[in-house]
């Protein structure tokens, strides 16, 4: 589960991630929605992504009902889902390339932005349905910053879960990031892709994910200015992770992911490598997730504004804990988290770092 939220930064402080963690955390966490990848806007065409789902579908869903209907009555099936509110507080050092409600305005390009506080809501969920006797899960989510998804998984004898998926995510970036003493416009970005993901294969314990998606900029104004800056194009993912069972001492999961960032822009496209640990303890009604992340970004070309390729590293470490059945209330949760994020730049204008603290509530029926 290693993800960029401002389509040319691959790294930065933000909010899908916070809602990620604190879903992991949860306990109802599908495979596409708990990784993210820096690159959640690549994309495939809707056509061929259309296509490729139907097609994966098809393979995944139907050989796997025909075995269904041969198995004993294992299963009541039915209706399930959480649901998330909450808010809390960021405190922020954002990139040039990040939309926040107070840096329209740059008055260099070499400067770091100014520090930024702001509250944050938080109000999330997802709905499934699991078909009766067939291990077969539908499931659909999203809310606030993260991607809506549409889930479809199976989970059969001895092969392991494999959990397939459609995305789709709309937020703002600026139109072009790179202008100086004038207030900056904002656009959208569209990202459309999918995800495939296998885990505990064979029950090994390792997890393979693989991502794709495409990344459309309405109205990239900086592309049209520096063809080397376009930003629409193709991002793919691939991570492998490992799950240890600790007994008493939890779960902790390690994965590496590479992402090949492929944008029209020759500047704006490269490689990305990230390493994460995750750990869950669970004790009594308590429940600790710690995630820390390690990830590096390696641009093809030199960036025609600095006159310098891109190169940028970056870490992030997040502690969540929750509380199940507050003052005895059946199938609610609490729960808080707290993180940090940064990403140290070549370029100063791409620095970013920022501090969450964040609390709610949730309901898991």
């Amino acid at each position: 589960m290693l993800y960029d939220h401002k389509c040319e930064q691959m790294y930065s402080f933000s909010l899908p991630l916070l809602v990620a963690v604190t879903l992991r955390l949860a306990g109802r966490c599908p495979s596409l929605y708990c990784r993210p990848n820096p690159c959640e806007r690549i994309t495939l065409g809707v056509p061929g992504l259309l296509g490729l789902c139907g097609a994966l579908l098809l393979i995944l869903f139907v050989p796997m009902a025909a075995m269904a209907a041969q198995e004993e009555d294992t299963s009541a099936g039915g209706w399930f889902g959480d649901i998330q509110a909450g808010g809390g507080v960021i405190s922020s050092r954002p990139s040039g390339l990040e939309v926040f409600d107070d840096n329209a305005r740059l008055d260099s390009v070499a400067d770091e932005g100014a520090r930024q506080s702001e509250g944050l809501g938080l109000i999330t969920g997802e709905i499934g349905y699991a078909f009766k006797n067939s291990g077969t899960t539908l499931l659909v989510g999203g809310g606030m910053n993260d991607p809506l998804h549409l889930s479809l998984g199976r989970e059969g004898d001895g092969w392991g879960p494999v959990t397939l998926s459609a995305l789709y995510k709309r937020e703002k970036v600026w139109k072009n990031p790179y202008l100086i003493e004038v207030d900056r416009d904002e656009t959208d970005a569209e990202s459309i892709g999918y995800s495939l993901a296998w885990d505990n294969i064979l029950h090994s314990g390792l997890g393979v994910y693989f991502a794709q998606m495409h990344i459309d900029i309405k109205q990239d104004l900086i592309g049209q200015l520096q063809p080397d800056l376009q930003r629409d194009g193709i991002d793919t993912t691939l991570e492998l992770n490992y799950a240890f069972q600790l007994g008493a001492g939890g779960v902790l999961r390690a994965g590496v992911s590479y992402v090949r960032i492929e944008r029209d822009g020759g500047g704006n496209s490269g490689n990305g490598y990230a390493a994460e640990l995750n750990h869950l303890l669970e004790w009594r009604r308590f429940s600790f997730a710690t995630d820390l992340e390690f990830m590096a970004t390696e641009f093809d070309e030199i960036h025609p504004v600095f006159d310098k390729k891109r190169e940028e590293a970056g870490v992030s470490i997040f502690e969540t804990v929750s509380l199940a059945e507050p003052f005895g209330l059946d199938n609610f949760y609490l729960f808080g988290i707290a993180g940090y994020s940064g990403t140290d730049a070549e370029l100063t204008f791409f620095d970013s770092s920022g501090f969450v603290a964040a609390t709610g509530v949730g309901y898991r029926f």
